[in-house]
């Protein structure tokens, strides 16, 4: 064979983009006797890969094993999980609107309490004002008659 022919093909081998005929070409010729001995190296490789081919498995195959669960054993089970995902997420929204619900109803409650806190400031502060007026007057009235 060509042994230019031969490395050109192990290059576009290792790159991956030889044909089936081109790799039982190197197959052919790597496990031949009249290799280059440059090239050697790689018909270790070939011979691995021969020996591999022939390999087969002793294990025995158990069927049982493989057999799946009916599709609609299957199915029932995935509704039941969804069905208790869908309840999970539901009791969880309807646990945090009561408690914002109940935060809502303190949150009113205390504003409530400050509302009827500055009435009462309120009018306290207004009776104080009209007292504060009377005296004004008063002081005004002295000052008048004093002068």
């Amino acid at each position: 064979m060509d042994l230019d022919r031969i490395e050109s093909l192990l290059e576009k081998y290792f790159e991956g983009i030889t044909t089936l005929e081109q790799e039982k070409e190197l197959k052919s010729y790597f496990l031949g006797d009249n290799v280059a001995p440059h090239l050697t190296a790689y018909s270790s490789l070939f011979t691995a890969f021969n020996q591999a081919k022939k390999e087969t498995s002793k294990v025995a195959f158990n069927t049982e094993v493989l057999q799946q669960k009916p599709r609609k054993e299957q199915k029932k089970w995935f509704g039941i999980a969804a069905t208790i995902a869908v309840l999970a997420v539901l009791a969880g929204f309807m646990f945090s609107n009561k408690q914002a619900a109940q935060e809502d109803k303190e949150a009113i409650a205390a504003y409530k309490q400050a509302k009827e806190a500055l009435k009462t400031l309120s009018q306290k502060f207004n009776q104080g004002a009209e007292t504060l007026v009377a005296i004004n007057q008063f002081t005004t009235a002295k000052n008048k008659v004093l002068k």
